[in-house]
């Protein structure tokens, strides 16, 4: 994925201890969810699309105590992020 310009990266907090990292370039969109909380937290989707997850941490394949999030995140739906995880989720027009 390209878009490493300033303008091409975003960063907020929407609720405490959770930490919304997000690249756009051109169709692609690449948004890293870390919660820092040792307890779940959830937040809304306000992308406008559906996102397809690629990393989680709290699965098995991570040594993670798993069940992990959503394999989707809609538009408008709350993502259940459990507690000291880092998830990345993907669009990609193409």
């Amino acid at each position: 994925m390209q878009g490493k310009q300033r303008t091409q990266v975003m960063a907020s907090s929407p609720i405490d201890r959770l930490i919304l990292l997000e690249r756009k370039f051109e169709q692609d969109h690449l948004v890293i969810v870390l919660n820092y909380a040792n307890t779940p937290r959830s937040v809304k989707s306000d992308y406008g699309k559906k996102l397809v997850r690629l990393q989680d941490s709290t699965t098995m394949q991570w040594a993670g105590p798993g069940p992990g999030t959503a394999s989707t995140w809609d538009a408008g739906q709350l993502l259940y992020v459990p507690g000291d995880s880092v998830c990345i989720y993907e669009y990609n027009e193409n």
